[in-house]
């Protein structure tokens, strides 16, 4: 009921998705209509960044999958988003 209220109805919130919906399991990030993110993959970028687990490919997709924001453990784009969470990371950090 939550994600068809956030997909058709809300106005301050919105459900941004891997593009995969699933009646049965539902996986995203629940952001601000107007906050910075324009896709997925920038919520997962940060998400990545901001955690405390290692950057390799099996971590990240443990903790994706773990904290709701995939369903399955696995993401095509993985390798470019550690690469972006690492970049970020590093400037979190240095900042």
């Amino acid at each position: 009921m939550l994600e068809s209220y956030l997909l058709t109805s809300s106005q301050r919130f919105t459900l941004m998705t891997g593009g995969y919906l699933n009646k049965n399991n539902v996986s995203g990030a629940i952001v601000k209509r107007s906050s910075s993110y324009k896709a997925f993959d920038e919520v997962l970028t940060q998400a990545l960044a901001t955690s405390h687990i290692e950057l390799s490919a099996p971590a990240a997709l443990n903790y994706l999958a773990e904290e709701g924001y995939i369903i399955q453990r696995r993401f095509s784009g993985i390798e470019i988003l550690l690469i972006k969470a690492c970049e970020l990371r590093n400037k979190i950090n240095n900042n």
